[in-house]
Order: structure tokens, then C-alpha cells, then sequence
């Protein structure tokens, strides 16, 4: 059996932090295109978006920024 010490234990919490924060990080990105597309002309002037601006980030997967 393979010993174990406490750096491994770090490394695996760090891990599985850092795939939680980017799955995370993922979800939000795929909301926020999920509303952006649903927006009308009148809220994307509101927030300073053209309509090439909304179809240009719609269409990105979520794992690009």
C-alpha cells in the first residue's frame, strides 16, 4: 500500500478547488450568453451593445472568455 502525506492531500483539495471554481466560471459565462440572447434592440442600447456585438459573444462555447 502507498503512503500517503499531507501534500497530497493539499494538491487533491487544490484540484478539485480550482475544477469547482472553473465550472463555475463556465456556468456563469453560459447563463450570461443565455440572456444576452434573449435581449431586444431597446436593452442592448442600454448596455452599449450592437447587434453584432450580442451575435458575436452568443456564439462563442462556454469555456471561451
Amino acid at each position: 500500500m502507498m503512503k500517503r502525506n499531507s501534500m497530497d492531500c493539499v494538491n487533491t483539495g487544490t484540484f478539485l478547488t480550482r475544477l469547482k471554481n472553473q465550472y463555475q466560471l463556465w456556468q456563469f459565462r453560459a447563463e450570461g450568453r443565455k440572456n444576452l440572447a434573449r435581449m431586444d434592440a431597446r436593452l442592448l442600447k442600454d448596455i452599449g451593445l450592437t447587434e453584432a456585438d450580442r451575435l458575436q459573444e452568443i456564439s462563442k462555447p462556454f469555456w471561451k472568455a
